[in-house]
């Protein structure tokens, strides 16, 4: 059993077993499922992937990030819906269709319970513009720091590459102000509270 894009490997599988003597086992292919990007298959290395492992938050706003027309993919390949329950769901609001999804996605993984908070969570944060209740709070030795460092030491971004094409990109908030410069320099205070991306923030400890 392998993925449509096994289909070569397989087959030559069959043949080897034919010369070792023993019966060609029957192959199976399933359909690839596309990635957060919506263009290749979900892998770990391009990072486009829900882990399983992910937090019940994290994997519930992985899921809200895919686009209208892919949910009914996952709909049909992690979900296992049949046609008439994608029909169903097409007619009521796409927000509300990949909610249930994302709600029925955390909750194989999460429990029921988790994924309504993280449903309530997602809709307090990304539809109201609130912050996060669980905001992690980060200490920060130095009074000031430039934006890029101040993202990395934050353990928002990865690399300072990471950080300044984020910040250019506009997706660098400090206390709900945008930062686009990434040679800004912010003063550092207690309870600021710095958002990069769709789902990263900190705050800074005082």
């Amino acid at each position: 059993m392998g993925g449509t894009d096994q289909l070569f490997n397989l087959l030559l599988g069959r043949e080897l077993q034919k010369e070792s003597g023993q019966p060609p086992q029957v192959i199976m292919t399933l359909p690839l499922l596309e990635g957060l990007d919506g263009v290749h298959k979900m892998s770990k290395s391009l990072n486009n992937y829900i882990g399983v492992t992910d937090s019940a938050r994290d994997m519930f706003g992985k899921v809200m990030s895919v686009s209208d027309e892919l949910m009914w993919r996952y709909y049909s390949l992690v979900l296992c819906a049949d046609d008439a329950e994608i029909v169903h769901q097409k007619q009521v609001h796409p927000r509300a269709a990949k909610d249930e999804l994302a709600k029925r996605i955390v909750a194989r993984f999460h429990g029921t319970a988790a994924a309504e908070d993280a449903s309530t969570e997602f809709a307090r944060v990304f539809s109201q513009s609130e912050v996060p209740s669980d905001i992690p709070s980060v200490e920060i030795a130095e009074a000031e720091l430039g934006v890029v460092a101040l993202l990395v030491q934050c353990r928002l971004v990865a690399s300072n590459g990471e950080g300044r094409r984020l910040v250019q990109q506009g997706g660098v908030r400090i206390d709900d102000k945008r930062v686009s410069d990434p040679h800004a320099t912010i003063v550092v205070r207690p309870g600021m509270v710095i958002r990069a991306g769709k789902r990263g923030f900190a705050r800074i400890a005082g």
